[in-house]
């Protein structure tokens, strides 16, 4: 567990740091340079049958027939928080597309990227929201469970597909669904006028400031830190499962919980934190 004093000596020691571009490492020999050759050789394949085959990938299909006119749409399958591990694996893909040196493997995963793109841009709404769930079985409870269904955690998880795309190839095709995805949380949720609350599942405020780094617009970083105060104001949940009553980040003295929570919700909070102390953020490249 890390305290928050431990975290601020962490955002300290990163200050003169910016992130290194994938497209700029490579890993030519050892146990990560192996790993790499079997995740785009094996792992990455594999991953991508199986949302075939649970459905993950025709669910967007489904949510664009639906907001096409269709009156009578096949119902979402799986999980609510699926749209997220298609999300995943796409951003995995731009990773393996972002450092392979293997022709083939960059024309083959270009093709599947550039046609999952259409597929995920196809099932956004106008208004730039994006969830195959709430799209198919529960299209007026938009954002009515915060807690529980994970709709901004499936955002961030778009989100970071986005910038991660956009940081391989330099095209905006998923990076645009990610912004117009964005700007639409961010006239939704923040200080009143709009509305406050937080996702129950901590990951949209990673995927806002990496979204804030590769488009310049601090916008996204304000949200993020929003939603990191948030944390602990609101939301009562259950111990002795994967979530936890929390204090705010300010008045935090460990880290608990779920690890991969904690994970997602670490960055920004060092983000918030060593901004408030210094006035800029941590890698700043400005």
């Amino acid at each position: 567990m890390l305290t928050l004093p431990l975290l601020v000596l962490l955002a300290a020691a990163e200050t003169s740091l910016t992130p290194v571009p994938l497209k700029d490492v490579m890993l030519t020999e050892g146990f990560w340079a192996d790993r790499q050759r079997v995740n785009a050789g094996a792992t990455l394949d594999a991953n991508w049958a199986q949302c075939e085959k649970t459905g993950r990938l025709a669910n967007f299909a489904k949510a664009a027939a639906k907001l096409k006119g269709d009156s009578a749409p096949a119902k979402y399958e799986g999980y609510y928080f699926n749209d997220s591990d298609v999300y995943k694996m796409l951003e995995g893909a731009c990773d393996v597309l972002a450092t392979t040196t293997d022709i083939a493997t960059k024309e083959r995963l270009t093709a599947r990227i550039e046609a999952l793109i259409a597929l995920i841009a196809s099932a956004q709404h106008p208004s730039g929201y994006i969830n195959g769930y709430f799209t198919l079985n529960e299209p007026d409870e938009q954002f009515a469970n915060l807690r529980d269904k994970h709709e901004l955690y499936c955002a961030g998880h778009l989100i970071e597909a986005g910038v991660a795309h956009f940081n391989a190839t330099g095209k905006r095709s998923l990076l645009d669904v990610a912004v117009k995805l964005a700007d639409f949380i961010d006239a939704t949720f923040g200080p009143a006028p709009k509305r406050a609350g937080v996702c129950g599942h901590e990951e949209v405020e990673l995927a806002l400031i990496k979204l804030a780094r590769a488009t310049g617009e601090q916008r996204y970083m304000v949200l993020a830190r929003y939603f990191v105060e948030q944390r602990g104001r609101a939301l009562l949940f259950t111990t002795g499962s994967a979530r936890a009553l929390a204090p705010q980040v300010a008045e935090a003295v460990e880290k608990q919980g779920l690890g991969v929570r904690g994970l997602s919700f670490g960055p920004p909070t060092l983000d918030d934190v060593f901004l408030k102390i210094t006035g800029h953020a941590i890698r700043d490249e400005a």
